[in-house]
């Protein structure tokens, strides 16, 4: 386990937060940034959190700047999130651990990931008055 990354530092690295949340950091020429929400168990001080799903989880985000990472500390992230240009600021709970990534993380092998509903758009009924 890494406590921190630099800067200039290059790699594919997994990255746990306190609320459970797992996200991909590659740093590269076009660094990417992947979030799985709540993969795992959240640490005691975060278990009453709630953790929602954000627009484009589970896919690489083109990341535009990000704050220092280190174990203990939250991460700020600026995202372009609808690749358009328009930043998004994204910020995570306190980093757990810090690793090289080794694939993709699957509900089998995680499982107290609370089952998600499937958004669905509501039904529109007329009510004649």
């Amino acid at each position: 386990m890494t406590q921190g990354i630099h800067p200039t530092e290059r790699g594919d690295w997994k990255i746990r937060t306190a609320s459970g949340t797992i996200y991909r950091l590659q740093i590269g020429a076009d660094s990417l940034l992947t979030r799985y929400a709540q993969m795992t168990s959240p640490t005691p001080e975060y278990d009453r959190l709630a953790v929602y799903d954000l627009r484009q989880d589970g896919s690489p985000i083109p990341i535009r700047a990000f704050s220092r990472v280190q174990l203990g500390e939250e991460i700020l992230f600026v995202l372009d999130v609808r690749r358009d240009g328009i930043e998004t600021l994204r910020r995570t709970t306190p980093a757990v651990s810090i690793e090289a990534w080794e694939g993709v993380p699957t509900p089998e092998e995680l499982p107290h990931r609370t089952p998600r509903i499937p958004w669905q758009p509501a039904e529109i009924r007329v009510i004649d008055l």
